[in-house]
């Protein structure tokens, strides 16, 4: 990711807060930081409407339109956007949009540290570009040693590792097969 200029970053900012419908009706206070490595914005909302008194409310789908916001605002800039969710093609390279998480799972892919996260991501991953069915996808992670319990009226499917500490279980939302 290239570096972004202050100036440049605290006008984006501008843009995104007058372009982002969830801030209609609301007073936002913006402010573009150059005291770490990385130049960031911060948002501070008044969760009370200056037009009708309605307090300000967030939903997860919100968030979601807010970050697709600000890709197009970057790529209309020039700017790259972390593909979040999407594996290159040609490795198996994960993405997250928490610095933490990122940078953990950079060290197990490097094979610094054990991520079964890690572990059980690209056996997923794996297992949905090998698999036509739900069947196959599950007889393809039981052959990984995962138990997989997808059930049809639940959000989402779980995978175990067999005599995995109760920690060791990761969810994830429904593959495309």
């Amino acid at each position: 990711m290239e570096p972004v200029p202050p100036q440049q970053a605290y006008e984006l900012a501008k843009e995104f807060v007058e372009q982002c419908p969830l801030f209609a009706g609301f007073e936002v206070l913006y402010c573009t930081h150059v005291d770490k490595k990385h130049i960031h914005t911060h948002f501070v909302v008044n969760s009370v409407s200056f037009v009708d008194g309605h307090k300000f409310q967030m939903r997860r789908k919100d968030l979601h339109d807010m970050k697709v916001l600000n890709n197009k605002l970057c790529l209309e800039h020039g700017f790259s956007i972390c593909e979040i969710g999407k594996k290159k093609s040609d490795s198996k390279n994960l993405i997250a949009y928490d610095m933490n998480k990122y940078r953990f799972l950079k060290k197990a892919q490097e094979g610094k540290v054990k991520s079964y996260v890690q572990d059980t991501a690209v056996a997923a991953y794996d297992s949905v570009q090998e698999a036509k069915s739900r069947e196959e996808f599950i007889e393809s992670m039981n052959q990984k040693g995962y138990l997989v319990d997808w059930k049809e009226n639940h959000k989402y499917i779980v995978l175990q590792i067999p005599r995995a500490k109760r920690s060791e279980i990761a969810i994830c939302k429904r593959p495309i097969i």
